[in-house]
């Protein structure tokens, strides 16, 4: 039999799913009251809500930056090295390293090896050695 203290538990467990489940719904919400602002003008044409279509939608894209490729230069120049080393060359913490590392593989700009914590370049991406940010310091 079910106690006070364990239901007050089983609402604890389920309040982040449900507060992240709200979020999402209300961004939802936001992009469906432009489209509807954007359909209850009836001087647009077709192709202008196609145009405006693409920009409401929510896009995130993280950015690629100088660390990105200095990542890079680093595992090029010196090979495999501990992800804790690479985070003390680039000033920055070791799950950032991780972070970057993802971004990295996702934008395809190297084909990056994590094993036990030791990061291995296996390959880059087209033009990435020629960018002015692929370099050591």
């Amino acid at each position: 039999m079910k106690t006070f203290e364990d239901y007050i538990n089983y609402l604890r467990e389920h309040r982040w799913a449900l507060q992240s489940l709200t979020v999402k719904i209300q961004g939802i919400q936001h992009q469906i009251d432009e489209l509807a602002d954007l359909l209850g003008d009836e001087s647009k044409s077709a192709r202008e809500l196609l145009d405006t279509a693409d920009s409401a939608k929510p896009t995130y894209r993280p950015k690629i930056g100088a660390k990105h490729f200095r990542l890079l230069a680093i595992l090029n120049h010196y090979g495999s090295a501990p992800k804790a080393h690479v985070a003390k060359i680039l000033g920055m913490k070791e799950s950032s390293v991780d972070q970057l590392a993802c971004q990295i593989r996702k934008n395809h700009l190297g084909d990056l090896v994590s094993k036990k914590g030791v990061y291995t370049l296996r390959a880059m991406g087209d033009g990435v050695a020629d960018s002015q940010d692929f370099k050591l310091v």
